[in-house]
């Protein structure tokens, strides 16, 4: 019987080791993250007038839509989805935004998939161009975080390279306090510095990774598939270091 609670104590210690380590981030730069401060206002949209800011590829447009609805912007996603920022982005940069993963019930209310990119190009030339199908940003140079992926089981942050499947995981967390809840409000914060990528949601640091090779400038997008989320209060502000 000792030798039996012995066994079940460790079990648990390594259960709990093991769970530790999934939540844990792969790859952290080191430094200072409180330095970066909001400054100069460079581009906000309220979603009070339209989404000509905003340029959607839509895996099924016919049964999907970005729209405002009540002063806020409204992604409904029958598969795979991008709203892209049609302002190219460069150097260093804050953007803050709120969403909410709906569910309540609708046919697209899935509570998974509060993806974002950022720094998107594409080293063939041109964009604006995809179907909206995962698999067609492979080909991009981007930077990725999917926030509660595979059906809200992972939260993982990726660098794409322009290379079929060379996308591989640099930060994951599988524990629920980085997984998404239906219904709440996320607020996003994304800093670029020059190759210096941290990610935000309610204030907890997601992702911290410096670039050894970094993407200086793209496109940012909201990603998803087969959910419905509502966005507000999107701004991008030039970074004012504290000295």
């Amino acid at each position: 019987m000792y030798f039996l609670k012995i066994y079940f104590v460790a079990l648990s210690l390594f259960c709990i080791q093991l769970n530790v380590k999934a939540s844990e981030p792969i790859n952290v730069a080191d430094g200072d993250t409180s330095i970066y401060k909001a400054g100069k206002l460079i581009y906000k949209d309220d979603f009070d007038k339209d989404i000509s800011l905003w340029f959607a590829e839509m895996e099924i447009p016919e049964k999907s839509s970005l729209l405002i609805k009540e002063g806020k912007l409204e992604l409904i996603a029958k598969r795979g989805a991008t709203a892209w920022f049609k302002q190219k982005l460069s150097g260093s940069f804050i953007i803050n935004y709120d969403v909410v993963v709906v569910n309540e019930g609708g046919e697209t209310d899935r509570v998974s998939d509060l993806n974002l990119f950022w720094m998107a190009t594409n080293p063939n030339g041109g964009f604006f161009n995809l179907d909206g199908k995962f698999p067609s940003y492979d080909l991009l140079h981007l930077y990725y975080t999917g926030i509660g992926g595979n059906e809200n089981t992972t939260t993982r942050f990726r660098k794409y390279t322009g290379k079929a499947g060379d996308k591989a995981v640099i930060t994951e967390y599988t524990d629920s306090a980085h997984l998404l809840k239906g219904n709440m409000n996320y607020h996003i914060k994304l800093i670029c510095d020059n190759g210096r990528s941290l990610l935000y949601v309610n204030d907890v640091l997601y992702v911290d990774y410096q670039d050894s090779d970094p993407y200086l400038d793209g496109y940012f997008g909201f990603r998803t598939t087969r959910s419905h989320l509502i966005f507000d209060n999107f701004k991008i502000n030039e970074i004012k270091k504290k000295k």
